[in-house]
C-alpha cells in the first residue's frame, strides 16, 4: 500500500475512534444526569418518610414500633442518596474524564497525520520523514486497538 493510501486508513482509524468515543462520552452524559435527577427526586421522597407526625392518638408499642421503622427507612434512603449515588456518579464522571482524556490524545494524533499528509505531498525529498511520522501514528494507535 503506498503512504497516502496507509495514511488515509489510519486517519480513518482515528476519526472512527473519536466518534466512538464521543459518542460513548454522550451516553455517560446522559446516565449521569439521569442519575442525579434521581437523586434529587429521592431527596424530596424522603421527606414524605418521616410526615405527618404521629399524632396523640398513636401510642403504645404499635406507634413506636411504626416510627421506629419510618426512622429506619429515612436513614437507608440517607444512606443510598448521599452514598451510593455519590459513588455512581463519581464513577461516571470519572469514566467522562478518561474518555475525555482519549480524545485528546485523538486529535493530537490528527495533529501528526495532517503533518504526514502535508509531507507526501512535498514528495520523495520528505517520504523519510512522512514513514516517521506514520510510524508514530501507528505507534499511537496501537495503543487503543
Amino acid at each position: 500500500m503506498d503512504l497516502a493510501g496507509e495514511l488515509n486508513n489510519l486517519t480513518s482509524s482515528i476519526t472512527s475512534q473519536r466518534s466512538n468515543i464521543a459518542a460513548d462520552i454522550q451516553r455517560l452524559e446522559t446516565a449521569l444526569s439521569d442519575i442525579k435527577r434521581e437523586q434529587e427526586t429521592g431527596f424530596q421522597e424522603k421527606k414524605t418518610l418521616t410526615e405527618p407526625e404521629l399524632g396523640a392518638s398513636w401510642k403504645g408499642t404499635r406507634a413506636d414500633s411504626f416510627d421506629e421503622d419510618r426512622e429506619a427507612a429515612s436513614e437507608k434512603m440517607d444512606q443510598i442518596l448521599h452514598y451510593d449515588f455519590s459513588m455512581y456518579i463519581s464513577s461516571i464522571e470519572s469514566k467522562i474524564s478518561t474518555l475525555q482524556n482519549q480524545i485528546a490524545a485523538l486529535t493530537a494524533l490528527d495533529i501528526v497525520s495532517n503533518e504526514a499528509e502535508d509531507l507526501i505531498r512535498k514528495g520523495e525529498d520528505a517520504i523519510d520523514s512522512a514513514i516517521s511520522k506514520l510510524g508514530e501514528i501507528r505507534k499511537g494507535l496501537a495503543s487503543w486497538l
